[in-house]
């Protein structure tokens, strides 16, 4: 068996298995649209293996263009990909352009002015216009981790592959004339790109698909899933490393919020209800607080907020910003005749002290709250 027939067989097979594990993967999870797109980076890439495999045996023009845009819109749905990964969505009138150039310049060299090495060229230009495009979303992407370097590595490694293919396909132009052998240089040396870059993108995908999938699993272990914030593990493991970290001359405060009437909410309206204004308190604290600080769901109807560097007055407004919006606010299911109001206790973190510790000072704030009348916002004595 050649190297030529070799790589057109193993190629295939090995984009065919790619697709086959991203789809599997998509389909379980079909939000995940990005494991969409690239697995139709491997379907696509498959067949355009089998057209090359086609088109090294018996040639033709008409196979070469097919493969020529078969390899474009591999690149289209790997960009296409890393855009809803690290953007949200993709940009398809940007992405679209540029399919649109590939295949009018590869068209013209195909067809008007037959030049196989100017053809490979324009392609191979518009294939490290895609994965620009890719490393572009991954830099500006808020958060990266190792996996997203390694990620931007392996594009790189891709884009300087194909930039020496073409380099050195152009200096090698004359004697390759001469031999005769022009198309199988670029046949060849497309399918040792291909093969080293597509399929060490392929491994870089997987990676970081089960990354995202390994934090998924611990983020939704310390998430309560009725309020969306952090249930009582995952509020104490973070407020404890807030607290272990914090210096001496640095405010923190500790905000313990709990619905008045709860039960009697429940029993009246229903459990469902019930779920409905928890919910409800968990955005408008989310709302409230944003990036200043953690929210947590302790259990049942009581929240708990932590927040570095806030000092106990400024804590007693975002409390009764709560407050306030909370009574104002109307719940699903929640007749106008029953009020929904909910009682803080505030308290200030002493240097080096834990987070239990704060919690009682913070617990007795609250009880305070609730025997003078509920529906306000009580400072611990100790604070």
């Amino acid at each position: 068996m050649t190297g030529t027939l070799l790589q057109t067989t193993i190629n295939p097979i090995i984009s065919l298995f790619l697709f086959s594990v991203l789809f599997v993967v998509w389909r379980r999870q079909p939000d995940l649209l990005h494991v969409l797109n690239w697995s139709f980076t491997y379907a696509v890439a498959g067949l355009g293996f089998v057209f090359a495999g086609i088109t090294a045996h018996f040639g033709g023009w008409w196979l070469s263009w097919i493969v020529n845009l078969l390899f474009g819109l591999v690149s289209l749905f790997t960009a296409r990909g890393m855009q809803i990964r690290y953007q949200g969505r993709p940009n398809d009138r940007q992405l679209f352009a540029i399919y649109g150039g590939l295949i009018a310049v590869a068209s013209w060299f195909s067809f008007v002015h037959q030049d196989v090495l100017l053809r490979g060229t324009s392609v191979s230009i518009g294939i490290i216009a895609f994965l620009v495009v890719s490393a572009l979303a991954l830099i500006r992407a808020p958060k990266r981790d190792r996996i997203d370097l390694l990620l931007l590595a392996g594009i790189c490694f891709a884009v300087l592959l194909i930039a020496a293919r073409m380099a050195g396909t152009l200096v090698m132009r004359e004697q390759l004339d001469s031999a005769g052998r022009v198309d199988s240089f670029w046949f060849q040396s497309l399918l040792v790109v291909a093969l080293f870059g597509w399929i060490s993108l392929a491994i870089l995908f997987l990676v970081r698909i089960a990354t995202d999938a390994m934090r998924d699993v611990a983020e939704q272990s310390v998430t309560d899933m009725l309020s969306g914030v952090r249930n009582r593990r995952g509020f104490f493991n973070e407020a404890a490393a807030i607290l272990h970290g914090n210096p001496m001359h640095r405010p923190t405060t500790v905000a313990l919020f709990d619905i008045d009437h709860f039960k009697r909410i429940n029993d009246t309206c229903g459990h469902g209800t019930g779920d409905n204004v928890i919910r409800g308190l968990a955005r408008i604290l989310k709302q409230t607080v944003a990036d200043r600080g953690i929210v947590g769901r302790l259990g049942g109807e009581e929240f708990a907020v932590i927040l570095p560097g806030v000092d106990v007055p400024t804590t007693h407004v975002i409390a009764d910003e709560v407050r306030n919006a909370f009574a104002k606010g109307r719940h699903e299911g929640v007749p106008s005749s029953i009020a929904t109001t909910v009682s803080v206790g505030v308290a200030a973190c002493q240097h080096q002290e834990k987070i239990d510790e704060v919690l009682e000072r913070v617990d007795s704030a609250l009880y305070e709250a609730k025997r003078s009348g509920r529906d306000r916002v009580v400072i611990s004595k100790a604070a």
